[in-house]
């Protein structure tokens, strides 16, 4: 806590103020990065059919690795937070990614068939948008353009909603 308050230009009591400890700020920053989610939703509506559904999919591919530019740090710390258990970072993980479950397992057709839950397939779009956010610098340092990975997931994306 001195070392975070010193780089912040303030004092241990004064930090201690605002949070009763680090996790509780980092929880604040988590917060804070999660709330950006919610704007994805707009990328999120309408049909993924199409020509112009495959342009909504990768603007929303790009939105997401955008956000997940600029909170990597955070967002990182909150996944491992919440893969090791901890439930304030499952909570506020689960809180920023439901609405865009919602608004993805809303897209998939009534028509889509015996089994296949719009959850389901909502929720593994997710995981391909976070798996995306989380590792896309390391798929560039293999040589991975960011296009192709906007690419390809956005046709995962379609593919799995429509």
């Amino acid at each position: 806590m001195a070392e975070i308050a010193r780089r912040a230009g303030t004092s241990a009591a004064t930090f201690y103020q605002y949070f009763a400890s680090v996790d509780a700020a980092t929880l604040e920053l988590v917060h804070r990065a999660g709330a950006g989610l919610p704007l994805l939703l707009e990328g999120a509506r309408g049909s993924f059919a199409g020509a112009e559904g495959l342009a909504r999919a990768r603007a929303l591919v790009r939105r997401f690795l955008d956000l997940w530019d600029e909170h990597h740090a955070v967002l990182r710390i909150r996944d491992h937070a919440a893969e090791e258990g901890d439930r304030r970072f499952r909570r506020e993980r689960r809180e920023a990614l439901r609405p865009l479950l919602d608004a993805l397992a809303a897209q998939v057709p009534a028509q889509a068939g015996e089994g296949f839950h719009p959850a389901v397939a909502a929720a593994a779009v997710a995981t391909v948008l976070e798996s995306a956010g989380a590792h896309h610098r390391e798929l560039a340092a293999l040589g991975i353009p960011r296009d192709a990975l906007i690419e390809t997931s956005a046709r995962l994306l379609v593919d799995t909603l429509t």
